[in-house]
């Protein structure tokens, strides 16, 4: 029902799958329900393999920033596999060093250092996606 609602209502949007597919890895995590588990992984190779079609020239750094966070976060739930591997590459995409300094130079250009769509949200995302534990202040990403 969770997935039908979010294709209903927000299915073109790939940040609504990305946390949708995270909910249900952060859920079966927390159950230890390997169905759980396997509904988010083929939620997440959809969404890659269908929607998700990176540009580091995202005009929204929001969504860049969501984006980010979402594919560090669910990195962390998948250990081996299709999704796992898409996702590093997402993340590598994001990564790239002339991606990321044309990133930075267009915020320092345009003063954006605020946590939401700006060098501090970067940075933060970045901390949250090497911790060993989720960050409770992560979940500020989460809020579209």
């Amino acid at each position: 029902m969770a997935i039908q609602l979010v294709q209903e209502e927000g299915g073109n949007d790939p940040r609504n799958q990305l946390l949708l597919a995270y909910a249900f890895l952060h859920a079966a995590h927390a159950a230890n329900k390997s169905d759980w588990k396997q509904l988010a992984q083929d939620l997440l190779e959809e969404t890659i393999d269908n929607q998700l079609e990176f540009s580091p020239k995202y005009a929204n750094t929001k969504e860049f920033i969501q984006i980010m966070h979402l594919c560090s976060r669910i990195h962390q739930y998948i250990p081996e596999g299709k999704c796992q591997n898409h996702v590093e590459l997402l993340l590598n995409e994001m990564l790239t060093p002339d991606a990321f300094a044309k990133l930075l130079q267009e915020l320092i250009s345009n003063g954006k250092f605020g946590i939401e769509d700006g060098i501090a949200g970067i940075g933060l995302v970045m901390v949250a996606s090497i911790a060993e534990f989720e960050p409770s202040w992560d979940e500020a990403f989460f809020a579209f």
